[in-house]
């Protein structure tokens, strides 16, 4: 028995097919130097304003924090983006985060935080205690694995973290790349400092 025009085409596409996808090339796995003694070989970072009612703006250039450290005072209208990209052609980029640093919250805990803020009194209550926390982000950090470049694109809003009314809200932006043997690469710091 002969086969049917109908087998004969699905045989040859699928033959096709077979020979279309051995022919395409493995991704390419990353480098496993154990010993690459380098930082991530370069790291970018620019800061943008956002509207936290997700109004638009003006298009507004970056802030970029790659050869300096900036300090800005900022509205209560607006929430951060930061926009990182980092490279490594030797042991490509297994991470990227935002910084963070230790201090005491005032209760004799250390905390690693990257935001502070004390939340305001009314009249004739007792004044809260400074708060100190490692800012959330829109969408959560994730790390997909090693890659030769790594973008992070998330924003933080310290005025939704922080929920109240505050006497003070201010904190740092600095992101770190760490390639695949573990050395890092720190950006210069946005400083930033809310208005009341």
């Amino acid at each position: 028995m002969l086969p049917s025009k109908l087998q004969v085409r699905r045989g040859v596409i699928f033959l096709s097919l077979g020979l279309t996808l051995s022919a395409c090339p493995p991704k390419p796995l990353p480098p496993t130097p154990p010993t690459d003694p380098t930082p991530p070989g370069f790291l970018n970072v620019d800061i943008k304003l956002e509207r936290r009612d997700g109004q638009p703006i003006p298009e507004t250039e970056a802030i970029s924090i790659l050869s300096q450290d900036v300090t800005r005072k900022i509205s209560r209208l607006y929430r951060i983006r930061v926009i990182a990209t980092a490279g490594d052609p030797e042991s490509w980029i297994a991470s990227t985060s935002l910084a963070t640093v230790e201090g005491n919250d005032g209760h004799g805990d250390l905390k690693s935080y990257n935001v502070s803020w004390r939340c305001a009194s009314g009249s004739g209550e007792l004044q809260h205690l400074l708060r100190l926390e490692a800012m959330t982000t829109t969408p959560p950090i994730a790390q997909p694995g090693p890659q030769e470049l790594s973008r992070l694109d998330v924003t933080v809003d310290p005025v939704g973290q922080a929920g109240c009314q505050t006497d003070f809200l201010d904190g740092f932006i600095r992101v770190v790349a760490r390639n695949g043997a573990g050395q890092p690469n720190a950006s210069k710091t946005f400083h930033f400092e809310f208005l009341p």
